[in-house]
This record gives structure tokens, sequence and C-alpha cells, in this order.
């Protein structure tokens, strides 16, 4: 099962949508107006890997996660057809960022576990990207948080990828996030200022299959306002006033262990340029989330 929705977007005077045709037409619905900026898609599956061409060049945008939902807790990746759960924006292989959105399989059984991925576009090249795995052991403390880029005034960084397996978000205290260190704030795992990408995740016990998260930093032009989200249980206004905005996710906490493409963290875009965002989170899970003007 697939499920695809486009917003709009615009960055010349006419509108154009995300391809409908990578998406099976099982349950699919798009709409589009002439919005300046950013582009919103999401897709959700229970076994396909293709992804969503979202028609936007990896040179000059960049795409980053506004939603994860459904059930990360099946999947494997060691053996030969073993594939992992996964919510993620990445680049596709004609160039596009693409959005994937798919559960789990075991030796090429599937686990048939829904997953859906949502994301947001904007007009800006990625500065820099980091990824977090881990610890191949499967036991002891988990991976130290990788440290991925330095600061600088206008650079924001969010997830973009979030795979697991099983035995992962199961419980509140599992977690990936990206998070900024400033002068004051260092410590034994985040021994230097700058944006790493960390997690409380841990390899399957038995067999050392990882879980892990990557994140992607925007050098904005300008930020003329900024609002940070951090809740769980609720839906909350992210954003006011008029403007153009847009929100990525930071950070996911909870029992993602739901067979539901409902049931997660979406940040939900306005239906106008200018209009607010919303966060909504289910209960038994907390997220945090980062909107720039």
């Amino acid at each position: 099962m697939k499920m695809g929705l486009v917003i709009g977007l615009a960055l010349t005077a006419s509108a154009c949508t995300l391809d409908d045709s990578a998406v099976d037409d099982e349950e699919t619905g798009s709409a589009e107006q002439g919005i300046s900026g950013w582009a919103v898609g999401a897709i959700g599956t229970t076994t396909t890997t293709t992804g969503f061409d979202t028609g936007w060049s990896t040179s000059n945008s960049t795409c980053v996660l506004t939603a994860v939902l459904g059930n990360l807790r099946e999947g494997g990746w060691w053996s030969v057809g073993d594939v992992a759960s996964e919510a993620s924006v990445k680049r596709m292989a004609n160039g596009h960022w693409g959005i994937f959105g798919h559960g789990g399989a075991y030796e090429h059984t599937a686990a048939n576990n829904p997953v859906m991925a949502g994301a947001v576009c904007v007009p800006f090249p990625p500065t820099s990207s980091g990824h977090w795995r881990s610890q191949d052991t499967g036991s002891g403390p988990p991976a130290l948080p990788s440290r991925f880029a330095d600061l600088a005034p206008t650079r924001r960084c969010f997830l973009t990828a979030v795979f697991s397996d099983w035995g992962n978000f199961g419980q509140f205290a599992d977690s990936v996030q990206a998070v900024r260190i400033e002068a004051g704030e260092t410590d034994g795992t985040h021994p230097t200022t700058g944006w790493y990408v960390q997690g409380t995740l841990t390899s399957n016990p038995y067999n050392g299959a990882p879980a892990g998260a990557t994140a992607t930093c925007v050098d904005f032009p300008a930020i003329a306002g900024e609002w940070g989200g951090a809740f769980g249980g609720a839906t909350n206004t992210m954003t006011t006033g008029s403007g153009t905005k847009m929100c990525g996710l930071t950070g996911i906490f909870g029992a993602f262990n739901v067979n539901s493409f409902s049931n997660g963290v979406a940040l939900n875009a306005p239906s106008a340029q200018n209009g607010n965002w919303t966060m909504t989170v289910a209960s038994s899970k907390f997220a945090t989330a980062n909107c720039i003007q």
C-alpha cells in the first residue's frame, strides 16, 4: 500500500507538482497551488522500496523530513533479502530527491509493517550531511553522537532519514536527533561546538543489525523568524504571523510500533504560502522540530 500527497510548489510563476506516476494507484491524492519556495510530499508503503521522485534537484535544493509514521520495529539487515524499516529523504539515481517510506523484511519475507515518510523541499542546496549508526555488537551503550557540521549564523540542520529493525522504537527512550551544541553546552559526548546527529537505539542483539539516522544542514540566505517545538501526544501550532515559512523534524522519540500510516509524528503544512504550520504527535511519542522564515 502506498499513499502520496502534494500540497504545492512553484519556484516560477507556474505551479508544478511531484510526479503522481511514482505512486501506486491504490491510495493516492494530490492537489497543486501556485506556492513559491517550498513543496511537501509523503509516501507510505509496507514493501515498496523504489521511493517517490520529488522532481527537485539535489544540486540546488534540499529536502528534509516532516513526518515519520507507522511501525519501525520490523526488518533485518545482514542476511540476503533483509530490509530495514525506513523513513527517509535521499538522492535518487536521476539526481532528484526521493522520499522513501517502507516496512521491513526478513530474508525476502515482508513483515508488512506500514511506514510513511513526509518531507519538505526548499530551493537552497545542502551544505553538509551526517550519519549516525548504532553499535554493531548489539550490546553496550548507544554509539556516540556523530559531529557533521560547524556552527554558522543561518545554518540549520534537520533529520533526513530514520532506519530501524527488529526490537527498536518500542519504548519512550528510543530516539534519534539532530542537535546544535553551542559554547557552554559541550560535554563528554559532544566535545566541541557544532551540529551532531545522535540516537539511543541499539543494534539487534541476535545478529547485530544496526539502526540509525541521517541529518542535513541548509545555510539559509537570511532568517527573519524562527520557531521551535518539543512536545508529545498533542497537536500544536508551530509558527505565527504571515510570510513564507518551512518546518523540519529535528528529533523523534518513543514507541513507533503501531500498524497505521496515521500514527506517529507529522508536521502539517499550511494550505497557502503564508499560512502557519502545526505539528501532530501521537500518544507514547515525542518530537522536536524547527521552523524558519
